[in-house]
């Protein structure tokens, strides 16, 4: 496990440096994959993911879900919304984190994920289950209907 992450971190360190805000959220959705992969994740979206730039809430149990769900979309996750040992593991294999505010952020084409947000501060709400698989909630609770 620990050699994986390890590969991770040096795949990480080797992909192109940006400041647009888009370019850091897909390198942010591949390395989340990646760090997902190394803990034996893969992850399944169950309903349709929006398209475009919006604010995301994360529901995980495990730093594994976490990364299933962040690498389902292009997204920087907020930093200070995460447990501080995610947050260390997550600087360590050099997933790209929101740097700058949000609404920037979101100006620039990226979505922003926060762990554990309310539902009323997201546009739509990921929940990660024990299968791995990710549900999509928009408008605070009601599903959206494919």
């Amino acid at each position: 496990m620990i050699a994986r992450l390890a590969g991770v971190a040096v795949d990480a360190r080797a992909l192109p440096w940006s400041r647009d805000p888009r370019e850091l959220a897909e390198s942010a959705r591949w390395i989340a994959a990646n760090v997902a992969a190394a803990f034996g994740v893969r992850s399944l979206p169950r309903d349709l993911l929006p398209i475009g730039a919006h604010r995301l809430g994360i529901r995980a149990e495990s730093l594994a879900a976490a990364c299933a769900a962040l690498s389902l979309a292009p997204m920087l996750v907020d930093s200070a919304t995460l447990p501080a040992r995610w947050r260390l593991a997550l600087r360590a294999v050099g997933l790209p984190m929101l740097d700058r505010p949000a609404s920037l952020a979101l100006a620039g084409g990226a979505s922003i994920a926060a762990y554990e947000a309310k539902n009323d501060e997201v546009d739509c709400m990921l929940s990660v289950g024990s299968d791995y698989r990710v549900r999509v909630t928009y408008d605070h609770g009601r599903r959206l209907l494919a």
